[in-house]
């Protein structure tokens, strides 16, 4: 038995993600779509040298992440690939396989997941000349079939409702004599038009063959054809399961809220859910005491939140500065943070004394002027001061757009100084849910964000698992790159309370 995947195509739908590389190579659940279908035929029994795939955008990335783990898969070249359809390149892989091959034959499309499953139960199964089919959906973009008799009569995206017996999953398999007649066929059609669906020719073959319908109804696959279907399929192929947690620690700007704004369906899921989870409300924003955020919360909706569910750095850095005798500092922060830290002992120098200062301390300082800049810069030229941050966020998102964070400030203060903070207390610092770890294992705790550096790095840090929601900062495109793939990735915190 041989399989044969077309993965010619450009993928036009998921630009910009496939600008930069084929969707074959896209990642879901940090793995590629071809891989997922590579590894299944290989488990189902296949050997690298059954499987061929048709390469032609962006090839030579294909051929390098072949070369580099399966390395005796065959490739075949569609060179005409911008001007052609998966026709003409099922049309290049035959041309070979029927030199080569007196063998059943698979093929599928290289933008399609299916659960091991079902590719085994294909290649197990005796049966040939099938169209793999799924009854319990029907899509509009999909091709679907009719079925007279036990026989496939019609294959085609213009199926009514009505009339479709399923859908097709773009996975056939076909004896060795139907292939033969399926080759003649398209190269009739070549000969008038190279831009035709494989589809265009099966449905000629249907009136030579008796081809019959594979139903996998109830088996998870998906066709990835733009962003929505890959946010779906991150959903479908993710083992992330809601019930097992105890604790949810929500990130509050980009995931409960933007700016001044709540996101309607995070805070509908969070009243929804308050006496399932517990839930704690994190953030590095410290322009504002634990009572603000407890009163911005009650305001937008979540009526039962109190001071002991929010977590800051505040918390961690007032600790810190106890344990080491730091006493007086100058404090580049607003009113209500310098207040957090006046409560609990400290004592916040307002002027240039450099012999009294013991360390420098930045907060985001969304009341900053450029006397307290300059006065901080000032003060790190000394040695003995020391420097501590309370986070790293390079921005903030708010309704009107990203606005400048205590990263920006930071990197003014590097750029006049040439000194970074020793420490930083919020977002990935563990220390910053210390107390919560306390009370939960790891497993029974999610961490739910909009930002890959700080809240994903927190997770990770801590092996726990990560919810990412697109809701603020990060794009789905930006995830690629992540040696380690969210557990989920969601359009926004609502969609948590529609999983199964």
């Amino acid at each position: 038995m041989k399989a044969v995947i077309l993965a010619a195509g450009v993928g036009s739908r998921l630009r910009p993600l496939t600008n930069e590389i084929p969707k074959a190579l896209v990642k879901v659940q940090g793995k590629p779509i071809l891989e997922y279908q590579i590894s299944n035929y290989l488990n189902a029994g296949l050997k690298q040298k059954d499987i061929y795939i048709v390469v032609g955008y962006k090839k030579e990335l294909i051929e390098n992440y072949l070369k580099n783990k399966y390395p005796k898969i065959n490739i075949i070249y569609n060179d005409e690939y911008e001007h052609t359809n998966n026709m003409y390149s099922l049309y290049l892989a035959l041309k070979e396989l029927a030199v080569s091959s007196n063998e059943d034959i698979i093929m599928n499309n290289g933008d399609c997941i299916y659960e091991f499953n079902i590719i085994n139960r294909l290649v197990k199964s005796q049966e040939t000349d099938v169209i793999v089919c799924d009854k319990s959906v029907y899509f509009e973009e999909s091709m679907k079939i009719k079925v007279e008799n036990d026989r496939v009569t019609k294959i085609s995206k213009q199926i009514p409702k009505e009339e479709a017996y399923a859908v097709s999953i773009d996975l056939y398999k076909f004896s060795f004599e139907s292939i033969i007649k399926l080759k003649k066929i398209i190269e009739d059609y070549l000969k008038k038009d190279k831009n035709k669906w494989t589809e265009e020719a099966i449905q000629i073959l249907l009136n030579q063959t008796i081809i019959k319908p594979f139903e996998i109804t109830g088996l998870k696959w998906i066709e990835i054809d733009n962003y929505e279907d890959l946010l779906n399929a991150e959903k479908l192929f993710s083992n992330f399961t809601l019930s097992s947690k105890k604790a949810l620690i929500l990130d509050l700007d980009g995931t409960v809220y933007l700016g001044n704004t709540p996101i309607k369906s995070a805070v509908d899921f969070i009243n929804k859910n308050w006496n399932n989870f517990k839930f704690y409300f994190m953030t590095n924003n410290t322009s504002k005491s634990k009572d603000d955020y407890v009163k911005k919360l009650k305001n937008i909706g979540i009526k039962n939140v109190s001071n002991e569910n929010i977590v800051t750095p505040i918390d961690s850095l007032i600790d810190f500065l106890k344990k080491e005798n730091i006493n007086k500092i100058f404090c580049l922060g607003t009113k209500d943070f310098k207040m957090e830290l006046i409560k609990e002992g400290i004592q916040c120098i307002e002027y240039y004394k450099p012999k009294e200062i013991d360390a420098v301390v930045v907060g985001f300082d969304t009341e900053l002027m450029y006397e307290k800049l300059k006065i901080a810069c000032l003060l790190l030229q000394h040695k003995h001061i020391r420097y501590f941050a309370t986070h790293t966020d390079k921005v903030c998102p708010t309704e009107e757009g990203f606005i400048p964070d205590i990263g920006s400030i930071l990197s003014l203060i590097k750029t006049a100084t040439g000194r970074e903070p020793e420490k930083t207390f919020g977002k990935p610092n563990p220390e910053l849910i210390k107390p919560i770890l306390s009370k939960f294992d790891n497993d029974e705790i999610a961490i739910i964000g909009d930002r890959l550096y700080t809240d994903k790095k927190l997770a990770d840090n801590l092996d726990i698992d990560f919810i990412l929601v697109l809701s603020g900062e990060t794009k789905i495109e930006d995830v690629q790159n992540e040696m380690k793939f969210p557990k989920l990735i969601l359009k926004n915190l609502g969609e948590l309370g529609e999983l199964k």
